[in-house]
């Protein structure tokens, strides 16, 4: 533990703030900030940690952190720790879905924070044309982690996502490695189907693009200021959150239906679909 307590910095998570404290050249966060952007039980998060301690042993520790009211002690965990802690949330099937979109938000975050540490340590090497490889090395071995300590997940799609977070951080195109993981679709995705399918099987060349915005003038998705969908609450009782590996060398989170949304929505009865852009 630090013996000395650290000022921590702020970072913004949709309008809530997150100390962020430097500790041993780990830039970490605290837990209790971690539940709070995600308007959980901070208990929850603490059990998960010490049920998966091994896992988590370099990426966690006690520090004294300076608050308004003095020096405090805070379990915080590394922006890895938190990206990967959040996978074990996700793991358990959470029946919330507005805590379920805001953890794959909060994942997104934090690997957007890690990157611009990773970019920064990385400038100077970089620029000489060394240095990239450790660090793209150190995002696929924590994938590989990821996937190894969480049987639930799929291996290629840690893979996957592990080297385009290198990418990002490097600046390299590691798409060649990207190719050589074979799509990895779910047994459990199979019951659902993409917005391309329903496209398809609605007819009258309709494209996704469409569908999507049926679905969200009908109060099943929502769009974020940056483009990206959402299951409502009352989309998701026939939507779901997948992740995505590809042969293209794609990877990403992207949404699925049961075949009842068809119905559930009236699309066909409503075809043509009015779309209002």
């Amino acid at each position: 533990m630090d013996t000395k307590a650290l000022v921590p910095r702020k970072e913004d998570f949709q309008g809530i703030p997150v100390r962020v404290v430097e500790s041993e050249g780990k830039e970490m966060m605290p837990v209790v900030d971690i539940a709070r952007s995600l308007n959980m039980d901070r208990s929850n998060l603490s059990r998960l940690l010490r049920h998966h301690k091994r896992f988590f042993l370099d990426e966690q520790r006690i520090v004294k952190v300076t608050t308004p009211k003095g020096a405090q002690k805070m379990v915080c965990i590394t922006g890895f720790g938190a990206i990967g802690l959040l996978y074990k949330i996700d793991a358990g099937h959470s029946k919330d879905p507005e805590i379920e979109n805001r953890i794959v938000a909060f994942q997104k975050w934090a690997t957007t924070l890690i990157e611009k540490k990773m970019q920064i340590q990385a400038k100077i090497p970089m620029e000489n044309g060394e240095g990239w490889s450790s660090i793209a090395i150190e995002h696929v071995n924590f994938a590989k982690n990821l996937a190894l300590n969480n049987p639930q997940l799929d291996q290629g799609m840690c893979l996957a996502i592990g080297i385009r977070q290198a990418e990002r951080a490097t600046g390299m195109d590691l798409t060649p490695y990207k190719k050589l993981i074979p799509p990895s679709p779910s047994e459990y995705q199979e019951e659902y189907v993409t917005v391309t399918q329903i496209a398809r099987e609605i007819g009258n060349n309709r494209k996704a693009a469409e569908i999507n915005r049926y679905l969200e003038r009908m109060g099943y998705l929502y769009r974020s200021v940056d483009g990206t969908y959402y299951l409502t609450d009352k989309g998701a009782q026939y939507g779901k959150v997948f992740p995505g590996a590809f042969g293209s060398g794609h990877v990403g989170y992207f949404i699925k239906w049961k075949r009842g949304i068809v119905a559930a929505s009236k699309m066909r009865q409503n075809n043509p679909l009015r779309i209002q852009d």
